[in-house]
């Protein structure tokens, strides 16, 4: 049965036996390399919404000379930070339907630290360069459907409603790999596990072969001497 090795004995074990460990780690070493290059890719784009009058009910406002009120509409002086609020709740619900070539792509809002805000941040993380970019446009087309139901759900007159649009230029699409530093550092660790079990099993066995050589050797050299003294004890004569 073999003892429990400490940290010390199993390095002295692949020291020892250091062919077995370089031959798992130049393969892990290869497994790696071909992980890192075929990682595949994450392409995230952002914008922002906010949330405004619509231009039907700025043209109210001027003809009945209210200033900024929100007239007929429920939602009050309040209107645009609580609809941004609930437009961004729509959005993460899953309400915005994405088109086939935004296939896989993961849509969010993060909502400003800053706190209630008439505005937002809409992240698309997709497969392909496209297919963010196309989620956010449905996004941005949506959202203006999107929250008109909702006011008119309310009460709002169709005249008096609060809409949405992009207030900050696309960024342009960048690249990501999550996966790639994970997926390496899983076969990295997985290979020095093994490099160090095989190292600690070769040298068992091979010690053990060892100590049962010495062992059949000293029993051969006992039986030779036994032998040797026999030969040599002189036969008495009668």
């Amino acid at each position: 049965m073999m003892k429990p090795m400490d940290v010390s004995s199993v390095l002295s074990a692949m020291l020892r036996r250091w062919y077995v460990a370089l031959v798992v780690l130049v393969i892990t070493g290869i497994a790696a390399v071909q992980l890192w290059g075929t990682a595949a890719p994450q392409y995230t784009a952002s914008t922002t919404l906010t949330v405004v009058p619509s231009q039907s009910l700025v043209q109210v406002r001027a003809d009945l000379g209210a200033g900024e009120s929100s007239l007929g509409n429920p939602f009050g002086v309040q209107a645009t930070t609580v609809l941004a609020a609930l437009l961004s709740e729509s959005i993460n619900s899953g309400q915005v339907v994405l088109p086939a070539s935004a296939a896989g792509t993961q849509v969010a809002v993060v909502r400003s630290d800053l706190g209630v805000e008439s505005f937002f941040n809409v992240v698309a993380v997709g497969r392909t360069p496209q297919g963010a970019n196309d989620a956010l446009q449905a996004v941005t087309d949506q959202s203006v459907s999107i929250l008109a139901a909702i006011q008119t759900s309310a009460g709002a007159p169709t005249d008096q409603l609060y809409t949405s649009l992009r207030t900050r230029p696309d960024g342009g699409v960048g690249v990501s790999y999550p996966d790639r530093s994970r997926m390496v550092l899983g076969v990295v660790l997985a290979g020095l596990l093994a490099a160090a079990l095989l190292s600690v099993a070769v040298d068992a066995a091979a010690r053990g072969t060892g100590r049962l050589r010495r062992r059949s050797g000293d029993a051969n050299t006992r039986s030779s001497r036994r032998w040797g003294r026999r030969r040599n004890t002189p036969t008495p004569t009668e």
